[in-house]
């Protein structure tokens, strides 16, 4: 278990003379603070579950006389038992009904859990964008599908007229006692739920549910630098909860639609601009695509193959500030599968001139490859070669 090398009193935060009652306030203080349905975020919830999981199995030890009393002499070595599973965290917090007390839940959400409501559960939808609209932030409407309260029975899930009756198992408390060996442990109750009441009657529109679907139209912001898989959050936009119960959240996943012409890293724009032999090698204007229109770049003489021209603060923002990526262009040397007679003879002339005055790197290439073939080896596999 994660909290076994831990001391037992240390996770509850209560000296070794610490009273039956102490030991109960502090769990329920640890309890309170570390309920995963306070935390925002899943990561966060997963932590708060370990943590209450942790001190839920100190309170089942410290509360024990005979427990604690071994625990005292020997430490964890004395410990016959992990402490409580459970495999929920609802059945969980049931299990310790009788250190929460009814009035537990009402006090961790402001009352609104009280009656057996339950939380609403978070929705999902899809927003696509474009990359320009990723850049300069968009409002976006979403038309979707939620379950609402009722109308008939407004939520109650009773049939118009009628009302629930309390739980004839439980009588209302919402849970029962079970006995596990020597345990006396407190469970939901199997027939209503947990509620406390039930429904005789249910409503004939939402079948006792109290929801039904409804159409609804709401209006999300997305952000200046949005990436492509991110969510946005909408607060209390979700499902409706269950008897008064807390609406849930509405999570936005932004898919940002691909450019024709830019690619996207990180915050930096990438565009692959194809241009002429000629337009290397002499230099020339060309015209690109950026998020706020056609740019014109220099194309500096001399450009190679893949060289890279970087137009500052013309790519993304950054999300959350002002500070924006740049747009680097990609010089793309194209050449031709087909030449004119023209072409074809003034290349030839070229290529006359360039072969009696050949570039520095091609003339570096050739004095090389003239030594490798002419050292009596070929370098490769110790044969002797011929040029």
């Amino acid at each position: 278990m994660a909290g076994a090398e831990r001391d037992l009193y240390s996770i509850l935060g209560i000296g070794r003379d610490a009273s039956a009652e102490a030991i109960k306030k502090a769990f329920r203080a640890v309890a309170l603070k570390h309920h995963p349905d306070r935390q925002e975020g899943e990561e966060a919830k997963k932590k708060a579950e370990a943590v209450f999981k942790e001190a839920s199995n100190a309170y089942s030890v410290l509360s024990d006389p005979e427990q604690r009393e071994r625990y005292d002499r020997f430490g964890h070595a004395g410990l016959g038992r992990s402490g409580p599973s459970a495999a929920s965290m609802e059945d969980l917090f049931a299990s310790f009904g009788d250190v929460f007390g009814e009035g537990f839940l009402s006090e961790m959400f402001g009352g609104r859990q009280q009656g057996g409501a339950r939380q609403g559960s978070h929705l999902q939808c899809q927003v696509e964008v474009s990359l320009q609209d990723a850049a300069r932030g968009v409002t976006k409407s979403l038309e979707f599908e939620r379950p609402e309260p009722c109308d008939p029975c407004a939520g109650t899930g009773a049939k118009p007229g009628t009302k629930s009756e309390t739980c004839p198992t439980c009588k209302g408390h919402g849970a029962v006692q079970q006995n596990l060996g020597f345990l006396r442990m407190q469970v939901a109750c199997p027939c209503c739920g947990g509620d406390g009441e039930r429904i005789a009657h249910p409503c004939p529109a939402c079948r006792g549910r109290g929801r039904a679907l409804k159409a609804v139209t709401l209006e999300v912001r997305i952000p200046p630098g949005v990436e492509d898989g991110s969510r946005v959050r909408l607060a209390a936009q979700g499902v409706v909860g269950e008897k008064g119960g807390g609406r849930g959240d509405l999570f936005c996943v932004v898919s940002v639609a691909e450019h024709p012409l830019l690619k996207r890293h990180g915050e930096h724009l990438v565009c692959e601009v194809p241009v002429s032999f000629a337009q290397a090698a002499l230099g020339a204007e060309v015209q690109v695509p950026g998020l706020d229109g056609v740019r014109t770049v220099e194309i500096p003489r001399g450009s190679q193959p893949g060289d890279i021209l970087r137009l500052k603060g013309a790519g993304m923002p950054h999300l959350g500030s002002s500070r924006r990526g740049d747009l680097l262009v990609q010089v793309q040397v194209e050449v031709p599968k087909r030449l004119s007679t023209e072409q074809e003879d003034l290349l030839r002339q070229y290529a006359k001139a360039e072969g009696r005055n050949p570039s520095p790197r091609q003339k570096g290439f050739l004095e090389t490859l003239k030594e490798y073939f002419t050292d009596g080896t070929n370098g490769a596999n110790g044969k002797e070669g011929k040029v």
